[in-house]
């Protein structure tokens, strides 16, 4: 079984390579940027293992992802630039959230139009949600917060995969993510900030994100979800405990320096 995984030096698509490394007659193909510094991080993880590959490439090059998605059983498309950076450098965010996903689709339907093809967006298409409407289903009206180019870029090209022709395609939208050293890593560019006071964030961790990729396929391999995943779109959550305001979330994090959110704001 031969799996496509792009964005593996993310925290999720880390952590799914890392899922998907131990499953048994697996073939791994990782598409990682020519110039990024992680690439020796991903070389140390996949070192011992003799069922992965690495491609340097873009996912914006349409002849790589085609070059790429060809004979692949499925394709993860983990890969995304998000804020802030998508904010900073939005020509990046287009690349590669919403070029990146329309060479994937364009390539899968020419060349692979049998492959499973996995589409990771986020739960921020709906836009800002306050304690009093937490909750959002599928059906919802997508509305993405203003100067958003994030969510504008994915919501785009979610429509690209919906219109597509290819026959076994799931889009799955991540909610707020939990990973190790996030609060270090979200201090200096001021993305934990970006969520109001009042909103509401629903946890999971990128091991449970990890372990859903690794069992869609495990599921998918058993025949399990023909009929009742395929060609549909879903949200991606946690429970009922994991459902957080904003303020309770900046106040967590600020608790572990041995200070308070109002005395910081």
């Amino acid at each position: 079984m031969k799996v496509a995984l792009t964005g593996s030096t993310g925290h999720m698509g880390e952590m799914t390579l890392r899922f998907l490394l131990p499953v048994k007659d697996i073939e791994l193909s990782l598409l990682l940027l020519p110039d990024d510094k992680r690439i020796k991080k991903i070389r140390k993880i996949i070192k011992g293992h003799n069922n992965v590959s690495i491609v340097l490439g873009n996912l914006k090059d349409y002849q790589t992802v085609e070059d790429y998605v060809k004979g692949q059983d499925y394709v993860l498309n983990l890969a995304g630039v998000i804020p802030p950076l998508s904010d900073k450098k939005p020509l990046l965010s287009y690349e590669a959230n919403e070029l990146g996903t329309k060479n994937l689709v364009q390539a899968i339907e020419k060349v692979n139009p049998e492959a499973r093809f996995i589409d990771i967006t986020s739960v921020a298409l709906y836009g800002h949600r306050d304690y009093k409407h937490p909750f959002v289903r599928v059906g919802d009206p997508l509305f993405p917060s203003a100067f958003d180019v994030y969510s504008t870029n994915k919501m785009r090209a979610e429509w690209m995969i919906l219109e597509s022709n290819i026959h076994r395609y799931a889009i799955i939208r991540q909610t707020a993510m939990v990973y190790r050293d996030m609060l270090k890593a979200n201090m200096n560019d001021g993305l934990m900030f970006h969520t109001a006071f009042n909103n509401v964030l629903e946890w999971s961790t990128d091991e449970d994100s990890a372990r859903l990729m690794r069992n869609i396929i495990l599921e998918d391999q058993k025949r399990n979800l023909d009929g009742v995943f395929w060609g549909k779109v879903f949200n991606l959550g946690a429970k009922e405990s994991n459902r957080v305001t904003g303020i309770g979330t900046i106040s967590g994090g600020f608790s572990l320096m041995g200070g308070k959110c109002q005395q910081f704001f």
